[in-house]
């Protein structure tokens, strides 16, 4: 293993994020889903994982033309979404998906998938052949939310709104 995909294996930011595979399916594919836990009041992400193609092949998870992971159906519940970006980059080994809740639509909030990947397995297990190496969570104003990743685990951490008073002030003019 390189330094670099060592480095890029811990990434830190503030909310929890996690690569969660699922069960091996009967074509020999394994769901693997992009979640973050904690979520408040996200509007958009933007997510670049890298993956070692002589380990895992990723398979197309759309009928459009590229090869593409599956959006997350937190992204189209109770509105819609734009799908900015998606796609692989098999000869390099990334991956790039960045999307957006389109208002009329609420923010999401919670523990929710962002994303699935759809690999087959080549050599070995999952474990070091796929992982996060840049996530950006933003909110309705597009400011970054804090989020923290280890491999392939994203969490949002928590934070506090705290309301100020506020007073009015009458500007009197002396006359």
């Amino acid at each position: 293993t390189s330094e670099l995909a060592e480095v890029e294996r811990r990434g830190t930011r503030g909310s929890p994020l996690s690569l969660e595979p699922g069960p091996m399916q009967a074509d020999g594919t394994m769901p693997v889903d992009i979640t973050v836990n904690g979520a408040d009041e996200v509007w958009g992400a933007e997510l670049a994982l890298r993956y070692d193609p002589s380990r895992i092949e990723i398979v197309d998870a759309l009928e459009k033309p590229g090869l593409q992971v599956e959006p997350g159906a937190a992204w189209n519940a109770g509105g819609t979404a734009w799908i900015a970006v998606n796609n692989v980059q098999t000869d390099s080994g990334a991956i790039k998906f960045v999307a957006s809740r389109l208002k009329p639509a609420e923010a999401l909030s919670g523990d929710l998938v962002l994303a699935t990947i759809h690999v087959r397995l080549l050599d070995g297990d999952l474990s070091d052949a796929l992982w996060l190496s840049d996530v950006v969570l933003a909110d309705e104003q597009a400011n970054t939310i804090e989020v923290s990743w280890t491999g392939l685990k994203i969490s949002a951490l928590a934070t506090e709104r705290i309301y100020l008073p506020t007073t009015l002030n009458r500007f009197a003019r002396d006359e």
